[in-house]
């Protein structure tokens, strides 16, 4: 979560694989952002991130409960 606090100063952790950031921009900009968060944690940690824009908080959260989400190979 040290990474992500490069990107913004407030940081709220939901748990241990998502957090929010307060940021603030235009559309253009906070693409950009975005796509700079998603390859520092590339670089930084080798680990894929979803980067998103919710209107709450657990909005992410909610929704992805309505799913089953599993693997299958």
């Amino acid at each position: 979560m040290q990474l992500l606090g490069r990107h913004s100063a407030w940081v709220e952790v939901y748990s241990i694989d998502e957090a929010f950031l307060g940021v603030r921009g235009t559309l253009p900009e906070l693409q950009a952002l975005a796509r700079r968060m998603k390859q520092d944690v590339m670089d930084h940690l080798g680990l894929p991130v979803c980067v998103g824009s919710p209107k709450l908080p657990v909005q992410p959260s909610f929704v992805s409960g309505l799913f089953d989400w599993r693997y299958t190979d």
